[in-house]
């Protein structure tokens, strides 16, 4: 079977060219996992569509709350996008702590310019999950 993967990065920015890049970013990466076999669910890839259409449309992640735990129930595993913002990114950490609740892996995602990727594992098995 493939692994559905729930790609989460950092998003809301005031600075409308921050939230371009993330969306690059994020799109560009769901790509190359897609390319190696995951199928791959990517809600900033789909809601920056939405953000484009109605700039004034909230992006903090309690407006999108209902919309993401939706698309994380059938994901097997969360990947972490790292980069600039995702310490800080209320939305990632609240995905976390969703997948960590059910007990899924968890890894930050490396996605370098040259496409390639590496996973670091953050939290591998129900155990290690449920112990958090």
């Amino acid at each position: 079977m493939t692994e559905i993967v729930y790609l989460a990065c950092a998003y809301s920015h005031p600075d409308p060219q921050v939230r371009r890049n993330r969306y690059i970013a994020a799109t560009l990466a769901a790509t190359d996992l897609m390319r190696q076999g995951y199928v791959v669910i990517s809600p900033i890839t789909m809601g920056h569509g939405y953000a484009l259409a109605d700039p004034g449309l909230p992006t903090a992640y309690d407006r999108h709350r209902a919309l993401c735990e939706a698309l994380m129930t059938p994901c097997q595993h969360l990947m972490v996008l790292d980069g600039d913002g995702v310490e800080r990114s209320e939305g990632v950490h609240e995905e976390i702590a969703f997948f960590r609740q059910r007990g899924r892996p968890i890894s930050l995602l490396d996605h370098r310019p040259n496409g390639t990727l590496a996973l670091v594992p953050l939290f591998n098995t129900a155990a290690e999950g449920a112990a958090a």
